[in-house]
């Protein structure tokens, strides 16, 4: 899981960062990039503003040929979901109210988003 959102590129990095209708791209973009690659995709409490908000936006809703932003999103908010605050009832929500989304997404992403949720305990 950490190996593929670390396998990110910065094309995908700059469209994530610029989620938030392309509002302080820079700074979502440093931020995004040090959670990544610095932190091991391990946010604190004080990154759930920036980039918490570009991962959330991001998460909601796959773009067309955006597919691995999305997945990658929903990774960071699983993995970090006490950053997120969501709570087990939210998190299991997310996922019944998403799973037939996650699936259309093809084996490769659906694997890796329903695996997080198994990971996390769902």
């Amino acid at each position: 899981m950490i190996e593929f959102i670390q396998s990110i590129t910065e094309s995908e990095l700059r469209f994530i960062a610029k989620s938030d209708y392309g509002t302080d791209a820079d700074d979502y973009y440093k931020s995004l990039k040090s959670v990544i690659f610095g932190q091991g995709c391990i946010m604190t409490t004080s990154q759930s503003y920036i980039p918490g908000e570009v991962i959330s936006l991001c998460s909601n809703y796959p773009t067309e040929k955006h597919e691995r932003e999305f997945t990658i999103c929903n990774l960071l908010v699983i993995i970090n979901r006490g950053v997120f605050h969501l709570k087990d009832s939210d998190l299991e929500s997310k996922l019944e109210a998403n799973r037939s989304l996650y699936r259309s997404l093809g084996a490769k992403y659906s694997d890796l988003i329903l695996g997080a949720y198994r990971w996390s305990g769902f």
